[in-house]
């Protein structure tokens, strides 16, 4: 079998980018590996089942590698399951060494050309070395060594090794049907699920933070750019709504010493379809919103009172000028709206059609507003509502807190310990759901264009954990990863805290 540095050279020459037959290709090997190990250990499905579970509705067919062992020690329901996933970004920032971004050793040679600074004997470079083949290496020395004393401990190590993480997350949200699965045939206690995704100190944490896409759809009131002071141009509106939540200490969340990065404005523009004279009608923008404990009700009301802020000021300018110039400014109403609150006055909509935009959250969006103008509503309003995907935050519960303290207090290496990781991961489907029939209503295209299944998700929910590789510009051409902490010792620390539930 290869050692752990060359089995995760290997992975990383497979060039398995989100969304390409890579994926495919990555997964058999993963999976062709596995099975050898199983052939050289001698144990049989009873005690080391692995296989590959297609992908529903997948159009590229891609799958996941889940491999399951049982202990020897004696009968225990408890299980721990193990996470990571082998897809990766693209490589269109490694400019002129793209063609080395798969090639470790090739690649370093040439990153001592071009930043010789970061290169150092603790160092290695390659797309996907880092985030996360490198914790995909992890979790299977860990799982060799399970194997290797497989009659020491006694009940379930469940590995899921799965595609998809840096798009939409189908092969995690895949995964929790077998999870269902065994959990019912077999009856199983989940422990905890201990991802291996990256760090960029060493650090544990004890759950993962939530990602929801908040859209804003502005409708104004259309006149003749020539006579601009008789309506409101939506494009100004959405402007000065979006100009209060970059940076808004409001919309940032706190929880103990840990906050969430604040929103990012990720797409804006309006709806007009030709160039013409009026201004704008309808105007939209979504932006992504990162939080810890805040529920799906708390958002969309901050957002709904920093649109009320901006337009309330839209109001009092356009009134301001329009008195100096001797005119009167009358609008009769001008509302803000969640899209619940919205289908509650006006009937639900779920006329979507496909318009060909790249991002069919764009199609939605367009299908809203087509919607939104045969209802003939003579006011301008903000609507405010969800898009895909949803990522819900995760915390794990203070007993496996404790016992992590207690664990990592115990060893000559300084980790820290945090309750959210900060950047979106896997974990978010185990944490469990609430809001459910708030996060339909409000949520553009749940049940066609996007659909999580709540029930099951709520069923095999668990205590998650990050406890990942160390390394650094995850997404970078200088992607690297810190070998000695996170090949050598870090899965000989999960191991031995691992087996101390498995007893």
């Amino acid at each position: 079998m290869l050692g752990i540095k060359e089995l995760l050279f290997r992975m990383v020459s497979i060039p398995s980018v989100n969304s390409t037959v890579g994926e495919i290709e990555i997964a058999k090997f993963i999976y062709n590996y596995l099975l050898e190990l199983r052939s050289l250990s001698g144990l049989s499905d009873e005690n080391f089942f692995v296989f590959l579970q297609d992908l529903a509705d997948d159009d590229l067919n891609r799958k996941n590698v889940i491999a399951v062992l049982k202990g020897r020690k004696g009968y225990s329901s408890n299980a721990v399951v193990f996470l990571g996933h082998f897809d990766t970004v693209d490589i269109e920032d490694y400019g002129s060494l793209r063609d080395f971004a798969f090639d470790p050793q090739s690649l370093r040679i040439h990153m001592k050309q071009v930043c010789p600074e970061l290169v150092r004997d603790n160092i290695e470079f390659g797309r996907g070395i880092l985030d996360m083949k490198a914790g995909i290496a992890v979790n299977i020395e860990v799982l060799k060594n399970l194997v290797e004393n497989i009659n020491s401990w006694s009940g379930y190590a469940i590995f899921l090794f799965v595609c998809d993480e840096e798009g939409d997350s189908k092969g995690m949200i895949n995964s929790l049907y077998f999870l269902e699965k065994i959990k019912n045939e077999n009856s199983l206690n989940f422990l905890f699920c201990l991802n291996t995704d990256y760090t960029v100190k060493k650090a544990i944490y004890l759950g993962s933070i939530g990602k929801v896409l908040i859209g804003i759809l502005v409708k104004g009131l259309e006149t003749h750019v020539g006579q601009s002071l008789e309506g409101l141009n939506s494009n100004y509106i959405l402007c000065s709504i979006l100009s209060k939540i970059e940076d808004n200490e409001y919309l940032i969340e706190h929880f103990e010493n840990e906050f969430t990065n604040p929103p990012s404005v990720m797409k804006v523009r309006d709806l007009r379809e030709s160039y013409n004279v009026k201004t704008n009608l309808y105007s939209f923008a979504y932006i992504n919103h990162l939080f810890f404990n805040d529920g799906i009700a708390d958002i969309i009301e901050k957002y709904k009172n920093v649109a009320n802020e901006a337009v309330k000021e839209v109001v009092f300018k356009r009134k301001k000028v329009m008195k100096k110039l001797g005119m009167n400014f009358d609008l009769l109403d001008f509302k803000v709206y969640s899209l619940g609150e919205f289908i509650d006055i006006y009937g639900n909509f779920d006329s979507y059609a496909s318009y060909g935009f790249g991002d069919y959250r764009e199609d939605l969006i367009v299908s809203l507003k087509n919607w939104l103008s045969g209802l003939k509503i003579d006011h301008p309003f903000v609507l405010i509502f969800l898009l895909p995907p949803y990522y819900p935050s995760v915390n794990s519960m203070n007993e496996i807190k404790t016992k992590i303290k207690e664990y990592i207090d115990r060893l000559d290496e300084k980790i820290e310990v945090y309750n959210y990781f900060p950047y979106i991961s896997d974990l978010s489907f185990l944490g469990g759901i609430g809001e459910c029939n708030l996060l339909k209503k409000n949520m553009l295209g749940w049940g066609k264009y996007y659909y999580l299944d709540v029930e099951t998700i709520n069923k095999v929910s668990m205590p998650c954990v990050d406890w990942g590789v160390l390394g650094f510009d995850a997404h970078r051409s200088t992607e690297r990863l810190v070998v000695d902490y996170s090949l050598y010792r870090l899965p000989r620390y999960i191991k031995d805290f691992v087996m101390s539930y498995l007893v």
